[in-house]
């Protein structure tokens, strides 16, 4: 079983790892718009192979009550590759430097108030350091006669042999109960929750075959093992099917408590309540298998 405090910081550490290429894959806001035009780009090139042709698709459309004129449209690249989340966020903020034209397009006349699409392709070997793997910034520039010109800024993933190792990502799905001032789950509460379509139900049925660890509220576990043979027989086959599945997982606070209101109230660790601490079950039906709230329940199977 993880700790939860060192279980949060191995995620954080591999989406930081990970950050740089998916703010990569969704860029593409224009980053500066003149009055008489705009320019929008659609999704981000695909991810593209050092001798492959990268296609960059755009609308550009007529702000004014005129004709815009045929102009070009073109396309240079970063200086660099974009290695790091700083210089990511440098090129996306019209900061950063671009090297010369790689590619360029005739954009026709645009009607007043009206709109082109233009496709641009541009050779992947023309970027720079085209055998390193990783980000590459495009720089689109429409420079309409008599106008300002407008500028967009996205980027794109370059697949060179150089590829880092791949991220390995954990993905946590959350069981807790419902928000209740009481200190179990009533009977009621576990026979709606684990009917067939209950939210309990329905977070293990389809996480069954997910590659998902759990994050689970001693709480329910709790709530059922405490009415014994009381408990709903929905409720007692779903802790039955939880105790079958071979997931990994961690316990949560107790109701999903916040652990810092508790240090900071001067907790020197997390509580954990026992049984006479809950104040809605008077005691535990006698041969209940209950002490303090996690024992014998999952994960400690």
């Amino acid at each position: 079983m993880v700790a939860t405090g060192r279980f949060a910081r191995a995620c954080a550490a591999m989406a930081i790892a990970a950050g740089v290429v998916a703010a990569a894959l969704i860029a593409g806001t224009p980053v500066a718009a003149a009055t008489s035009a705009t320019l929008v780009g659609g999704p981000p090139p695909a991810p593209a192979a050092p001798n492959s042709t990268i296609t960059l698709s755009l609308v550009v459309s007529n702000e004014t009550n005129a004709s815009l004129q045929e102009a070009a449209l073109t396309v240079a690249p970063s200086t660099t590759p974009l290695r790091d989340e700083a210089s990511l966020n440098t090129w996306l903020s019209g900061r950063g430097r671009n090297n010369p034209v790689i590619g360029q397009v005739q954009v026709p006349v645009i009607a007043p108030r009206g709109s082109v699409s233009v496709t641009v392709d541009v050779p992947a070997s023309k970027l720079p350091q085209p055998s390193v793997w990783g980000v590459r910034g495009l720089l689109a520039t429409y420079s309409p006669s008599g106008a300002d010109a407008v500028t967009l800024r996205t980027t794109v993933v370059l697949l060179a042999e150089s590829a880092p190792d791949p991220v390995q990502l954990a993905t946590v799905l959350p069981i807790v109960g419902p928000a209740s001032a009481l200190g179990l789950m009533t009977a009621a509460e576990l026979a709606s929750s684990t009917a067939p379509g209950g939210y309990l139900s329905r977070l293990v049925n389809e996480s069954t075959a997910a590659n998902v660890a759990y994050a689970l509220d001693p709480r329910i576990t709790t709530s059922i093992l405490t009415l014994g043979a009381q408990a709903p027989a929905s409720a007692s086959a779903w802790l039955a099917k939880l105790n079958s599945l071979k997931k990994p997982g961690f316990w949560l606070t107790f109701g999903d408590s916040d652990i810092s209101g508790q240090i900071q109230a001067g907790a020197p660790t997390p509580l954990q309540p026992r049984i006479d601490d809950l104040a809605n079950i008077p005691a535990p039906p006698a041969g209940s298998p209950v002490g303090r709230p996690h024992s014998r329940m999952w994960p400690g199977r």
